[in-house]
């Protein structure tokens, strides 16, 4: 199994995972870290091959580490893993590139399977409800929803700059300002309910 980066701000949920992996006896696991700081130099140190990163940090959000991670130059598999998971966390996580999304309330079995598969390569994201999507962007602009169709379709940063005319940096700032934009709206939509956590 490849070697996994856990990244949770609670010294309790991080013992928790790494106790679950170890007791599975073929992961590899990296130092966890408790925030996306920490976590940045760590990949960028030492890059592993699978993050489990969640979603809300202390110092940031695990949705925009998931967009910096797939930037390094041996991006890392992502599953994200958050309390919640709802349409808005699994839109932005899926703008962020992330290969997977698992509910901190599933059991441990459930957890291993996601990331078994998002190791070998499989896609965990659950599908998005057109309508509750159409909600989200019906106030973007035509190349922003052209940069939201082809994350959806699981196009790369590099893809994408290619079919809009663009620098890849451009497109991974446009993706984070759409990532911002996505959590004020829906703060305003649901008076929070559906921001990351």
């Amino acid at each position: 199994m490849p070697g996994i980066l856990i990244v949770d701000d609670h010294p309790a949920v991080r013992a928790g995972l790494v106790a679950l992996f170890d007791g599975e006896g073929d992961f590899e696991l990296a130092p966890p870290a408790e925030g996306a700081t920490e976590a940045l130099q760590l990949a960028e140190r030492s890059p592993p091959e699978l993050a489990v990163l969640d979603v809300s940090l202390r110092d940031g959000d695990g949705i925009r580490l998931c967009l910096e991670l797939k930037q390094l130059p041996v991006p890392p598999r992502v599953l994200l893993y958050t309390a919640f998971v709802t349409p808005t966390v699994i839109l932005k996580g899926s703008l962020a590139g992330a290969d997977g999304l698992v509910e901190k309330g599933a059991p441990a079995a459930e957890l291993v399977r996601a990331i078994r598969q998002v190791a070998a390569g499989e896609s965990r994201m659950p599908p998005l409800d057109r309508d509750l999507l159409s909600g989200r962007t019906e106030r973007l602009s035509a190349e922003e929803l052209s940069i939201v169709g082809l994350r959806l379709a699981s196009s790369q940063v590099s893809e994408i700059a290619d079919a809009l005319r663009l620098p890849p940096q451009e497109v991974v700032a446009r993706i984070g300002r759409l990532l911002a934009r996505l959590e004020e709206e829906s703060q305003d939509q649901d008076g929070g309910n559906l921001s990351a956590r």
